[in-house]
Formats: structure tokens, C-alpha cells, sequence
């Protein structure tokens, strides 16, 4: 294994630590989920995680490095959810972010990301479903495997770029 490629292993696995992806997995589909069989569910699982890390694990590393996080405040919405308010400068940005955390056994996990305010699972939910209402999750799943050479760009028919909430900060005109 080359070292970028122990880099990119590191980091997923660093992330699978801190991500709740059964709970991401499942709100990505919202009442789909519970239309799909077990099987199913573990397909979908594996072409969405499959997806996420091709997605932004080579980019995380390619556009990131020595950034610093800045926490703002937490709320504690219940005792098993929070919400915590961090900002990034990138580039001079200011870029905001909340993280949505679930308290598990294990300690609390992310199930969501909000970018200057647009949810991930939100996206990918608005998109997923205008996929399963032209399609079948057959299709959505080879879509997600299929991504690899453009894992960012939007999954609508037209391809549009710059829907990801990652891709909206980067053009977003924040002052430093």
C-alpha cells in the first residue's frame, strides 16, 4: 500500500469512529428504508458509505491541512442528541458548520453535517428521492458505485454542479 493510500485508510477509519453511518445511511432514504428488506438495506449501506469515502476522503486530504476548528457552543437537544456549532477558516472564509450527534454506547457519533447552514442528509435525501421516485434503489445503488470518477458533482439528471453543501461553502463570499 502506497502511503497516500495508508493516509486515505487512516483517515476512513478515523471517520468511521466518529460517523454514525447505519443512522446516516438510513436518513439519506427516509420512509424508503423502511420499504427495503435487509439485503437491501445492506446494499444501500455499502454503495452509500462506499460512495461517502471515495467522495470525500481524497479530498479531505488533498484540500485540508493544519486548518483549525473553532467551537462556538453546543446544545444538548435530548439526552441522546446535540448539536454542535464549530466555524473553519479556509482560504480566508469563514466557513460555519453545526454537527449532529447522537449519544450511542460507545460515546456520541455524527449522523449529519450542516454546511453554512444546508444539511448533508438533507441533500442527499432531495436527491435520492427524486432518484427513487424516476427509479428503483437498483439504480440509485449502481449510481453510487458509479461515482467514482466524479463522486461531488450532483446526482439530478443534469449533473449540476456545486449542490453538495461542501461545494456551496467553497463559493460561498464569506469576509475573513
Amino acid at each position: 500500500m502506497d502511503r497516500r493510500a495508508e493516509k486515505e485508510e487512516k483517515l476512513w477509519r478515523l471517520s468511521e469512529a466518529l460517523f454514525d453511518y447505519p443512522v446516516m445511511s438510513r436518513l439519506v432514504l427516509g420512509s424508503y428504508w423502511d420499504e427495503l428488506t435487509p439485503p437491501q438495506q445492506k446494499a444501500f449501506f455499502n454503495a452509500f458509505t462506499g460512495f461517502l469515502r471515495r467522495a470525500y476522503v481524497p479530498r479531505l486530504l488533498e484540500r485540508y491541512s493544519g486548518q483549525r476548528l473553532y467551537y462556538e457552543g453546543q446544545q444538548i437537544l435530548s439526552p441522546s442528541r446535540a448539536v454542535v456549532e464549530a466555524y473553519v477558516f479556509w482560504k480566508t472564509r469563514k466557513i460555519p458548520f453545526s454537527v449532529h450527534m447522537v449519544r450511542r454506547q460507545a460515546g456520541w457519533k455524527i449522523y449529519d453535517i450542516s454546511v453554512i447552514g444546508i444539511s448533508a442528509v438533507k441533500n442527499y435525501r432531495a436527491q435520492f428521492r427524486w432518484l427513487l421516485l424516476s427509479g428503483t434503489l437498483d439504480q440509485l445503488i449502481a449510481r453510487l458505485n458509479d461515482r467514482a470518477s466524479d463522486p461531488l458533482s450532483s446526482f439530478s439528471e443534469s449533473g449540476a454542479k456545486g449542490t453538495t453543501p461542501f461545494q456551496i461553502a467553497r463559493q460561498a463570499p464569506y469576509p475573513p
